[in-house]
């Protein structure tokens, strides 16, 4: 081996990845560099000779090239990819599931694919599974709250001026009344949501702190009672 594809050897067994390919350039190295028989290669490395030689011809007839595993086309899909996209297009909502488009494909071409297959197509037009995010359906807007906090504060200043105690008060709630677990497959960078009413059983626990660090919690279980997203606010105490 000259000087140039020693070079080139060394450097791509530096950058190389491939857990497969390293241990090929390895018996390359092996044999046409530190010109090793083929069976003290094949015992340092733990394969047979017949696997040495094989990577060996594969090197001198393709370069780095060749040792690299040729592509497998594998059985052809039984729908054509065309036909797929068109109905991965018209099937796919926000709220798509795999098995949604697995009846979609069944009822469109009478054929039915495994929903391991289902899934592989849909990763393929760019669709990601997410657990959607829980948005509250009366959730107010950013310059609601924003004006809700100025005039608070107003507020809270001119009875602080007064001699009343501030508490800092926060709430969190554990709510049965929406499952957010299951998984969705909306497209590639798409955000999705799922409303929930707020107005079935939960657990409420509060607490409140003062600036003097003194601390109070509370915990109570609601049955029904309808509620509405609101930001961390204060009590005030006379």
């Amino acid at each position: 081996m000259d000087k140039t594809k020693r070079e080139e050897l060394e450097k791509a067994y530096r950058k190389e990845k491939d857990s497969r390919v390293v241990p090929r350039m390895l018996a390359v190295h092996m044999v046409r560099m530190r010109e090793m028989s083929i069976g003290e290669t094949a015992a340092n490395l733990m394969r047979s000779e017949r696997w040495v030689r094989k990577w060996l011809e594969r090197f001198d007839a393709g370069g780095l090239d060749g040792l690299r595993d040729l592509p497998k086309t594998g059985r052809p899909p039984n729908i054509p990819r065309e036909i797929m996209a068109r109905i991965i297009e018209r099937s796919v909502r926000p709220k798509c599931t795999p098995r949604e488009l697995q009846k979609a494909i069944r009822e469109e071409t009478c054929t039915r694919q495994y929903i391991t297959n289902v899934r592989k197509a849909m990763r393929r037009h760019g669709l990601t599974p997410k657990v959607p995010q829980k948005v509250h359906i009366n959730r107010a807007s950013r310059e609601a709250v924003r004006s809700w906090q100025y005039r608070f504060d107003k507020r809270v200043s001119c009875l602080e001026e007064e001699g009343f105690t501030i508490l800092d008060m926060d709430e969190a709630f554990f709510i049965y009344d929406v499952i957010s677990g299951r998984k969705y497959w909306p497209p590639r960078g798409e955000r999705i949501v799922v409303p929930y009413t707020g107005n079935h059983r939960r657990i409420v626990v509060y607490g409140a702190i003062t600036k003097e660090s003194r601390f109070c919690s509370y915990q109570n279980t609601i049955e029904r009672l309808p509620t509405c997203a609101m930001p961390s606010s204060r009590i005030i105490v006379p």
